[in-house]
């Protein structure tokens, strides 16, 4: 006869084990260092993917690229990262042989940090068919606009175009080989603020700037260029804006 003792079939037993608590405390991470952990992860992916043809990893805390970004003979990469979320770091290294070589670096303060898109743009903004850098340090979410700052890269080096920054969401068209901005001005979208800009050497020279404002009751626009300002009907308005944008303005009016 055993001598094991076993409960009776549906018999209650007190419960004699011990709950252990989890008493660590849960620690948030500042964003300093959010932006500190997304730099050494790019650094990480930089190593992993180094020999790669191209490569790409962008969100709003940085950037990596890698390929033949600005020379059809070299590798290149390119790091975008934050210091803090005001500093802005960008460089871009060249491979020579079993080395990587820096050939470009800019510290953009202050830079804003948040959620965007395009915060690098690598493509020509001068008509000589090489791509140049464009780095976002600025934007907002009302009425949607950018500040950038413009690298040509021209004879090898990297040349920053002056005033640059002072294009709102600067675009470049080769049809024309100019710049053009568009600026809402608010009431739905209906007022509405035209530039057109060329770089001359390494400095932006605003070409032309005109207001458009679609928000009169009475069906009509007015167009102002510079000192001279008059009414046009509300549907052919988008005939006196840039020929960059009149496509886009001429389906507005007809919703």
């Amino acid at each position: 006869m055993s001598c094991d003792h076993h409960p009776k079939r549906g018999a209650i037993t007190k419960d004699t084990t011990t709950t252990i608590s989890d008493t660590t405390e849960e620690t948030e991470l500042s964003n300093e260092e959010y932006l500190s952990l997304r730099k050494s992860e790019i650094d990480s992916l930089f190593l992993k993917n180094k020999d790669s043809l191209t490569y790409n990893d962008e969100d709003n805390r940085g950037t990596l690229r890698i390929g033949h970004l600005f020379s059809h003979e070299q590798q290149e990469a390119l790091f975008r990262y934050y210091e803090n979320d005001s500093t802005e770091h960008v460089v871009i290294i060249r491979q020579s042989g079993t080395k990587w070589d820096t050939i470009f670096s800019a510290v953009i303060s202050p830079a804003q940090y948040g959620n965007f898109s395009d915060f690098i743009v690598i493509s020509d903004f001068n008509g000589d068919h090489i791509p140049d850098l464009k780095v976002l340090k600025f934007f907002w979410d009302i009425h949607v606009g950018e500040r950038s700052d413009l690298w040509l890269y021209r004879n090898k080096r990297f040349v920053k175009v002056k005033n640059f920054d002072h294009i709102v969401s600067a675009e470049y068209w080769d049809k024309t080989g100019l710049i053009y901005s568009y600026q809402s001005d608010g009431c739905a979208d209906m007022a509405m603020r035209f530039g057109v800009y060329k770089i001359v050497a390494d400095t932006v020279q605003q070409i032309d700037f005109r207001y458009c404002n679609c928000c009169d009751p009475a069906d009509s626009c007015e167009i102002t260029k510079g000192k001279n300002s008059f009414k046009v009907p509300y549907k052919s308005a988008y005939k006196y804006v840039p020929a960059y944008f009149q496509d886009g303005v001429k389906e507005k009016l007809e919703m």
